[in-house]
């Protein structure tokens, strides 16, 4: 079995709850200012500016670069795109 499957947290949309904390990688930075992010082999999400801060910030901090696993909260889940 690949490793990425024996590994992942959660195998599907339908498993994620809001609320709930995942390991993910930044797959990359979209222009709309945002964070692409890659839970695993099957989920991805996007991480909006406003959300990378307690305080507002303008740009992505250099700490978020593509490659980097961080640890993020689930703020909502949109079942219906895949």
């Amino acid at each position: 079995m690949r490793d990425d499957i024996v590994k992942a947290e959660v195998f599907d949309y339908s498993q994620i709850v809001p609320g709930a904390f995942l390991q993910a990688t930044v797959e990359s930075a979209s222009d709309r200012k945002s964070l692409i992010l890659k839970v695993n082999s099957f989920v991805k999400g996007e991480m909006p500016l406003d959300h990378m801060a307690e305080m507002p910030v303008k740009m992505i901090p250099p700490k978020f670069s593509v490659g980097k696993e961080i640890k993020v909260r689930v703020f909502s889940v949109d079942k219906t795109s895949r």
